[in-house]
C-alpha cells in the first residue's frame, strides 16, 4: 500500500507539472494570436527565402506563384522587343516587379519603347494578382498552423481534465494530503479551462480563416493561370489603339471583372467576420503583403 501511495503521488505531481505547462502554452497561444496575426505573411515570406529587407533579392522558392506572372511578363517583353528583363526601362521594371523597389539609374540607357495602355493594364493586373496570391498563401499557412496548434491544446486539456477528474474520485484522490488537495482543485479548474480554451478557439476561428484564405487563393490561382495562358494567343500591340489592342480590351475587362468579384467576396467575408464570432477579424482593406 505505501508503494502504491508513493507511485500515485509521483504520478499526480507529474500530471500537475504537465497541467501547468499546458496552461502556459495556452496563454502563449493567446498572446501569439495578437502578435502573429498581423505579421504572419512577412514571416512566411522570410521562411521561403524572400527577405523583405533586401528588396533586390530574387525569390526562387515562390516559383509556383510567380510562374504565371512571369508568363505575362515574358509576353510583354516579347512585344516591346526585350531579350531579357534588365533591358527594360527602370520605370517598366518597377511597374512589373511585385514587392520589390528598384532604385532608378541616373541615366536611362534603354532604347525600348514604354508600354502601351493595354499592356500597362495587363501588367498591373498580373502584378496585383501575384501580390494577393502571396498574401492569401501566407494567411492560409498561418491560419492552418494556428488551427493545428489550437486543436492539440484543446485535446491535451481534455485529456488532463479526464485524468484529474478520475483521480479525484479514487480512494487516493479523496485523501487529505497536499497532493490530493491539488488533484481535487485541478479536477475543478481544468473543466473550466477547457471551456475557456474552446471559447477562445471558437472566437478567433482559425478554421474559418483557413477556409476563407484557401478559397480566395484557389480563385486567384485559377484566374491567374487562365490569364497567363490566354495572353499568348493574342498578337502584340503595334501602336496605340490598333486592332490588336482593341481585341485585347474585352479580355482585360473580363479578367478585371473576375478579379474584382473575387476581391469583393473576400472583403465581404472579412466584414462579416468582424461581427460574427468564430470567424476571422482580418482587415478587409489588406491588399498588400509588403508595407
Amino acid at each position: 500500500m505505501p508503494k502504491y501511495s508513493t507511485l500515485m503521488i509521483l504520478l499526480s505531481k507529474l500530471f500537475i507539472a504537465i497541467s501547468f505547462s499546458a496552461f502556459c502554452v495556452l496563454a502563449s497561444y493567446i498572446a501569439a494570436k495578437f502578435v502573429y496575426s498581423g505579421q504572419m505573411e512577412f514571416q512566411l515570406l522570410e521562411k521561403f527565402g524572400l527577405d523583405l529587407r533586401d528588396r533586390s533579392r530574387e525569390d526562387r522558392s515562390y516559383d509556383l506563384i510567380y510562374s504565371d506572372h512571369n508568363s505575362v511578363t515574358s509576353w510583354l517583353l516579347n512585344c516591346v522587343g526585350a531579350s531579357k528583363f534588365d533591358d527594360l526601362p527602370e520605370e517598366s521594371k518597377q511597374f512589373l516587379t511585385p514587392f520589390i523597389f528598384l532604385s532608378y539609374n541616373d541615366e536611362n540607357t534603354s532604347k525600348l519603347r514604354p508600354f502601351f495602355a493595354g499592356e500597362r493594364v495587363l501588367g498591373a493586373l498580373s502584378k496585383d494578382i501575384t501580390m494577393k496570391r502571396v498574401y492569401w498563401s501566407a494567411q492560409a499557412n498561418g491560419a492552418y498552423s494556428q488551427w493545428q496548434f489550437a486543436t492539440w491544446i484543446t485535446i491535451s486539456i481534455g485529456m488532463l481534465t479526464t485524468i484529474f477528474v478520475s483521480l479525484s474520485t479514487t480512494e487516493f484522490g479523496r485523501g487529505e494530503g497536499t497532493t490530493q488537495r491539488v488533484v481535487r482543485t485541478l479536477a475543478v479548474v481544468f473543466p473550466a479551462l477547457g471551456t475557456a480554451a474552446a471559447a477562445i478557439v471558437g472566437f478567433y476561428g482559425p478554421q474559418a480563416d483557413w477556409s476563407q484564405a484557401s478559397r480566395s487563393l484557389a480563385s486567384l490561382s485559377q484566374l491567374h493561370g487562365q490569364l497567363a495562358i490566354e495572353i499568348w494567343k493574342q498578337n502584340c500591340i503595334k501602336s496605340p489603339g490598333d486592332q490588336n489592342e482593341i481585341d485585347l480590351k474585352p479580355l482585360l475587362e473580363g479578367w478585371s471583372k473576375r478579379y474584382i468579384d473575387i476581391e469583393t467576396l473576400s472583403n465581404t467575408s472579412n466584414t462579416a467576420a468582424a461581427t460574427t464570432p468564430g470567424t476571422s477579424d482580418n482587415s478587409s482593406d489588406k491588399s498588400r503583403v509588403a508595407p
